[in-house]
């Protein structure tokens, strides 16, 4: 189904009885309900304060209930966290400032807690740093914990992914430039209760970006990331994924085929579902749990020009949301 809404900068997550969708609209943060009967979307709530600009709003975990973050404020801006309950309306908002902050990720623990990878710029010379923080359930304050990599140019970390796998232990992966064009993927792991190991480089075939982490529950855990041959880690490329453990990279776009953007999300068997922007246009591929690769499948209509995209799988649907130039697109199955 597919229903159209002048909104932007959509997010999605899914739940029992349809998916919640979140987008900022004037600044502030918005989330409404997709019915899976009508497609329809319906106003929950409005959750970031008037005045302050909101951007970024990410769900973490994929699923509702979970927790929804988003930043407020460009300048020494503001992680800002709303607690969902079952029902998709937010019982609250946890704040936490960041200082020369220049990319975030957010993943939630088993025991309920937050964990963040962050990178930002250091003071004093202001090359970029990647750091590592906490947040334990019942605190309502984010500890950091760990620094990931000294700040070393060229190889500068970018774009940052963390993830918590079923047994307990951490990843956090980024990506580092190369100047003779051959960039990695690097991952660091921390088992439970231990310390963050020796980073483990994966040569990622291009200038890698966009890094996602994607623990499965067999304990594998993929990274799927964009190459590119353009100096600009923004520019269009291939969408590849990579087992952490051994190394192997394969791509997932054929030949030729240059990704403007893509999302990815795992649903409860044990698959990632993918999509991606390449020519204006929404494709959507599955990798099942023992990383066979699907039929490609294309949900924007003919002619459709498509700017951005959300994709949220769960244990039995998948939901899409993507932008044009005048609309907001929700399609579920």
């Amino acid at each position: 189904r597919s229903r159209t809404q002048r909104l932007r900068t959509p997010e999605v997550a899914t739940t029992s009885n349809g998916a919640v969708v979140a987008w900022t609209r004037n600044g502030r943060v918005e989330t409404r309900r997709v019915s899976r009967r009508t497609g329809r979307l319906s106003l929950i709530s409005r959750l970031s304060p008037k005045g302050r600009q909101a951007f970024g709003p990410t769900f973490v975990g994929g699923t509702v209930p979970t927790v929804l973050a988003w930043q407020l404020g460009e300048r020494d801006p503001e992680l800002q966290i709303g607690i969902p309950r079952s029902s998709g309306a937010f019982a609250g908002t946890l704040r936490y400032p960041f200082e020369n902050l220049i990319d975030l990720d957010v993943t939630t623990t088993r025991g309920g807690g937050l964990l963040a990878a962050y990178t930002r710029r250091r003071a004093g010379d202001g090359q970029p740093e990647l750091m590592v923080a906490e947040q334990r359930p019942g605190s309502p304050r984010l500890v950091e914990i760990a620094r990931m990599r000294e700040p070393v140019a060229p190889s500068l970390p970018v774009g940052p992914s963390v993830a918590v796998t079923d047994d307990g232990r951490t990843l956090v992966a980024w990506s580092e430039a190369s100047p003779d064009g051959r960039g990695r993927v690097v991952v660091s792991e921390r088992p439970r209760g231990g310390e963050f190991g020796d980073p483990v480089e994966i040569a990622a075939g291009g200038q890698p970006s966009r890094v996602s982490l994607l623990p499965k529950s067999d304990g594998t855990v993929l990274a799927a990331f964009v190459t590119t041959t353009r100096p600009s880690l923004t520019s269009p490329g291939t969408l590849r994924i990579a087992d952490v453990r051994t190394g192997a990279v394969r791509a997932l776009t054929r030949s030729g085929e240059r990704v403007a953007d893509y999302t990815v999300s795992l649903d409860g068997r044990g698959a990632a579902h993918f999509g991606w922007i390449t020519g204006g246009r929404v494709i959507v591929r599955v990798v099942d749990g023992r990383e066979q690769r699907g039929a490609r499948r294309t949900l924007s209509a003919p002619g459709e020009r498509v700017r951005q995209l959300a994709l949220a799988a769960g244990s039995n649907d998948v939901a899409a949301v993507w932008t044009t130039a005048r609309a907001v697109r929700a399609s579920s199955r």
